[in-house]
């Protein structure tokens, strides 16, 4: 790995059960990030929805696995992860559809937005989440060209 070049760790969870069905905010994100599971607040009374969001989760199991890498400076080097799930048996119509790649903010040689224009990108606006679904301009393009 030389210095200032982008560096990118893929990760396959084609033979992980249930891998392939993932929340509104992707596992591999909520890992990276720290975030936990979607937690509802609902008013006892009127049995209103009250809030809700996605408290942070910083290790599993009370500190046996952390979470949150790219809060961690030790993991600057790391510019993104790029998560997939397809396998020999299993594999998107489309290559690469199946793939969520998700930016470190922190990275100290950062990989631009829109690097891998195929499946899902994730990225850090002001500790918002932001999501960009690049599969889904594909098929509009390729919809709007057929018209």
């Amino acid at each position: 790995m030389k210095e200032g070049e982008p560096f990118v760790i893929a990760v396959n969870g084609g033979f992980i059960p249930n891998a392939r069905y993932d929340t509104e905010v992707p596992r591999i994100a909520r890992v990276v990030f720290g975030i936990g599971e979607l937690t509802v607040y609902v008013d006892r009374e009127s049995l209103e929805v009250v809030r809700e969001d996605f408290p942070p989760m910083l290790s599993v199991n009370q500190e046996d696995v952390p979470l949150a890498f790219f809060a961690r400076p030790e993991y600057a080097f790391l510019s993104a992860v790029i998560w997939g799930t397809a396998d020999t048996a299993m594999r998107p119509e489309v290559l690469g559809r199946d793939l969520t790649l998700v930016h470190n903010p922190k990275a100290t040689a950062p990989l631009p937005r829109g690097w891998l224009r195929e499946g899902s990108e994730y990225w850090d606006d002001n500790s918002q989440l932001q999501k960009r679904a690049w599969w889904r301009e594909i098929v509009a393009a390729g919809a709007a060209a057929t018209d």
